[in-house]
């Protein structure tokens, strides 16, 4: 060993290269994870070790991100909620459907003939709670609203859209939509599948109602059964709750 010590004090041009060659590679390790580091990988130092950049796209709507628990996390952007929860495929053989919202206007236009096949064909039971229009809350949604000439006229498209519904259910099935209208501001806008099942699933809009901005803006929560269970019994008996609230639901 002293020799090679020896050699390499020497400052013979064959220990220089070698000096250099060993400062450029431990150089350039440093800077390879220096880069990982800022990108966010799993480093290693023993053994060495860099792991796969992550994925930002899906980062930054929610998806893939893990919870505390270890399960996705359920976050994700208002679009990218209509595409996963799949509704027009996902109510082909529902059994429950709980709504509640300000209006539902946009989400009733694109699923009523799901409901009243599913009503009449399967028996389903669907549960419908929207704002009064006519209640203090009502008013105070309109006044308050970046947008309140939009308000009253999507609360009629709503009920329109529920009446058309209505009409359409026939007289002798075991299936049945219920409404109520309630004088509270809902927190949040909720669509509740089969939620008491194993394979139950629920989607939470959370929206302001001072702030009406386009889907590509808003942000929601989706919770499956089988990794939100909790979380989606959460918002299960909340909406029970208001439903069973006669003295701010009316039917």
């Amino acid at each position: 060993m002293s020799d090679f010590f020896q050699w390499l004090s020497g400052g013979s041009p064959s220990a220089i290269i070698f000096i250099s060659a060993i400062g450029i590679l431990l150089v350039g390790l440093t800077l390879i994870y220096i880069v990982a580091f800022i990108q966010g990988r799993e480093i290693s130092f023993w053994l060495p070790k860099i792991g796969e950049k992550p994925n930002k796209s899906k980062d930054s709507a929610g998806v893939g991100k893990k919870s505390q628990s270890g399960n996705p996390s359920p976050l994700i952007s208002g679009v990218e909620s209509r595409v996963q929860l799949n509704l027009p495929e996902r109510l082909k053989s529902f059994r429950t459907l709980e709504l509640l919202g300000y209006n539902l206007a946009s989400v009733l236009r694109d699923i009523r003939d799901p409901i009243v096949n599913a009503i009449n064909q399967n028996g389903a039971v669907v549960r419908i709670i929207v704002l009064d229009i006519e209640s203090e809350a009502g008013i105070t949604v309109e006044s308050h609203s970046n947008r309140p000439h939009l308000i009253i006229p999507e609360m009629v498209n709503g009920l329109e859209h529920i009446r058309d519904i209505q009409k359409r259910i026939l007289p002798h099935t075991t299936g049945r939509l219920e409404v109520k209208i309630t004088s509270w501001i809902p927190s949040c806008n909720m669509i509740l599948i089969d939620s008491n099942d194993e394979n139950g699933i629920g989607k939470i809009g959370i929206n302001s109602p001072a702030f009406r901005q386009p889907m590509t803006g808003r942000i929601g929560l989706i919770f499956t059964r089988k990794e939100f269970a909790t979380e989606l019994d959460y918002f299960v008996k909340s909406f029970h709750a208001l439903w069973e609230n006669e003295k701010d639901c009316i039917t």
